[in-house]
């Protein structure tokens, strides 16, 4: 059973419990599983989740703030109108979650998947995304500014008058990304034309 006054688990299986509404202040967790836990509306403050399975859980207005997702996973979670503030979610998967609404505040997500994730219409500023995977991802209309997209892999991706003006594509192969009618900036411009062939001079 969990108990908040508790301030380290492992390899716990918490898929019987109910972390609606809860405070969670500097807990680490490593190798938990909460598939499937209804954690709607908690908030998570300096906490640290390790390889944690957060698949098929209710994390809708959820709050995190300082805390960190280190190779955890959150499959087909419900995410929607979740705050992640100056998190660090260095390798962990979103693929299918429902991130209507998520509002991402700074932080670390280098090397997570966000294969198809929907980002239409966000704001993503002063973000760390290097290495990530964000094919087929859609940021029609999105604000994606100052942000690292350092070697992420942007295949089928969609920034369609998307505002991607001084975030940092080095080492991402942009052929394949549709950037019509984007606002970008002349060093996204040279990249750009250098995928198509072109020579810069």
């Amino acid at each position: 059973m969990f108990n908040k006054q508790i301030k380290e688990y492992r390899y716990e299986n918490f898929t019987s419990e109910d972390f609606k509404e809860m405070e969670l202040d500097s807990i680490k967790f490593d190798n938990c599983n909460f598939k499937g836990v209804s954690m709607s509306d908690i908030i998570t403050r300096n906490c640290y989740f390790n390889c944690c399975n957060f698949a098929f859980a209710s994390l809708n207005g959820s709050r995190h703030i300082n805390s960190s997702f280190v190779n955890c996973q959150f499959a087909s979670a419900n995410l929607f109108s979740s705050t992640f503030k100056d998190c660090k979610c260095i390798g962990s998967g979103f693929v299918d979650a429902d991130i209507t609404g998520i509002e991402i505040i700074r932080g670390n997500y280098d090397f997570c998947c966000f294969q198809d994730s929907d980002f239409s219409g966000m704001t993503l500023t002063d973000i760390s995304f290097k290495n990530a995977d964000f094919r087929k991802a859609d940021f029609r209309k999105a604000k994606v500014q100052n942000c690292n997209l350092t070697s992420a892999i942007l295949s089928g991706a969609k920034f369609n008058n998307a505002d991607i003006r001084e975030s940092i594509l080095d080492g991402v192969y942009l052929k394949d990304v549709c950037f019509a009618k984007t606002k970008i900036d002349l060093q996204q411009a040279v990249l750009i034309a250098e995928s198509m062939g072109a020579y810069v001079y």
